[in-house]
């Protein structure tokens, strides 16, 4: 009977696990200084999901009401004919790139362009650059006090959420003068450091708050300050996006993201562009390396051509499937003495396989690479 019980218990986490993982979703926000702004979309499912129109984006900006946000037509964007693989991701970027611009049109960051940059390079289904006028589409103008959401259109004109980012209808207040704790009160939506924090109740300073250094007080509240001037990455553990909004005052961004800031830069993009996900089977986050070489694996998703490049002799390079099954294997003495490669691609199918790279110093890495047709 425990037998019995046992297995029952698993196939119902398997159904729940597998139930959570069917839509897209957001999987890393970007609010970065100035103009940086980008958001990441997830596909958590076993299958190309093609957005043919069926999704959009949309800002809440500034407290905004769902109906408002939703009857302008600048406050949302379709994502049109794109297509995201399974257990991949597709970068939006805010186009800003103008290098003579200024103020409000000053051009994102080098590192941001350049990230965005090689993932269109890579595959022009990787990312894409959106809303270079304000005037004409602001969705990605996001700040740190605006929502964002994720929806599909499930029948002829009626929208529903896939994911919810922030709360829609609240607008985050902030410190005027946080040295002298005067809260933004005539307009609270004009603090440029508001934000969701992981402070109860996170739309807000709590009472008490004292911003005098440690010991004596906590510090500025603007640096528990989450979505503002920030990069934030989805839990791994997270399989679904928020459907419905989050009741007032309880969105606490800690709870399913996780803040790539440093301490030293508030512009951190280094993962843009990939995700890992608790849906993804565990042969595919197999990821492994035993090697202090540098590897660059590109393009990914790759077509027809996969190169490798390192800083160390390759010893051995193979390419396996997700259950373990040699697919492509380099005769030794192709590679002996080099350190770049490119494997031709063009006969395998699309899917989500593993490249070993074994070195002459008798290290190795493993890295998960996505074949797309």
């Amino acid at each position: 009977m425990k037998k019995i019980l046992l297995s029952i218990f698993a196939l119902a986490s398997a159904s729940f696990a597998n139930a959570q993982c069917t839509e897209l979703f957001i999987s890393e926000y970007i609010e970065g200084t100035n103009n940086n702004k980008a958001i990441e979309i997830y596909n958590p499912t076993n299958a190309t999901i093609a957005l043919n129109s069926k999704y959009r984006l949309v800002r809440y900006s500034n407290a905004d009401a769902q109906a408002v946000a939703e009857a302008d037509n600048t406050s949302w964007i379709n994502l049109g004919a794109v297509s995201i693989s399974s257990y991949s991701t597709f970068v939006f970027v805010l186009d800003k790139r103008d290098a003579a611009g200024t103020g409000q049109e000053a051009p994102i960051s080098a590192s941001l362009k350049a990230k965005a940059d090689a993932l269109i390079a890579q595959n022009p289904v990787a990312g894409a650059y959106i809303c270079p006028v304000y005037n004409t589409n602001n969705t990605l103008y996001h700040n740190g006090n605006d929502a964002i959401g994720l929806q599909k259109e499930t029948s002829p004109g009626v929208w529903t959420f896939v994911d919810i980012f922030g709360r829609i209808g609240e607008c985050p207040i902030g410190y005027s003068d946080e040295t002298n704790m005067v809260l933004e009160s005539s307009n609270p939506c004009a603090s440029s450091t508001a934000g969701w924090s992981d402070l109860a109740p996170y739309s807000a300073p709590p009472a008490g708050y004292n911003t005098a250094a440690p010991p004596t007080g906590q510090g500025f509240y603007f640096k528990r300050v989450w979505t503002t001037d920030h990069s934030l990455k989805r839990k791994a553990t997270i399989r679904e996006g928020v459907t419905t909004n989050p009741a007032a005052q309880t969105f606490n961004p800690s709870v399913q993201w996780d803040s790539t800031y440093t301490g030293q830069s508030l512009n951190n993009f280094s993962n843009l562009g990939s995700h890992t996900c608790d849906c993804q089977p565990s042969s595919i986050k197999n990821e492994f390396a035993s090697s202090k070489n540098k590897l660059d694996v590109f393009p990914v998703p790759a077509n027809n051509e996969l190169n490798i490049v390192s800083d160390a002799a390759f010893s051995a390079l193979t390419i396996s499937s997700v259950v373990g099954q040699l697919v492509v294997s380099v005769n030794p003495s192709e590679i002996k003495g080099k350190n770049e490669y490119t494997f031709d691609t063009s006969n395998l199918e699309a899917g989500i396989y593993f490249v070993k790279v074994d070195f002459a110093d008798k290290s190795s890495i493993n890295r998960k690479i996505v074949i797309s047709k």
